[in-house]
């Protein structure tokens, strides 16, 4: 995956989005030397939803919500849960 610098990006926009779409080239970020992002054709990133990914949100919902019930003062896990039914 080729490296290209913010200004590059900018200076050749249209030609990195064609290369992005049509030939599936992903492009790392970089500013400053340091990778910040990453472009890729929105095929390499779609997520489909399944009931056991809806089970884990709803399971780190449930654990942030007993890390702020710690220092709540009402519990946020109890409302998570009615929520959920």
């Amino acid at each position: 995956m080729p490296n290209i610098g913010i200004r590059e990006l900018k200076a050749h926009v249209s030609r990195i989005i064609h290369q992005v779409k049509e030939e599936g080239v992903r492009y790392i970020i970089t500013r400053h030397g340091q990778p910040i992002a990453v472009i890729s054709a929105i095929e390499d990133v779609q997520y489909e939803m399944t009931s056991q990914n809806v089970d884990q949100i709803w399971d780190d919902l449930e654990k942030i919500g007993n890390q702020i019930a710690q220092v709540a003062t009402h519990s946020v896990t109890k409302e998570l849960s009615e929520s959920r039914r």
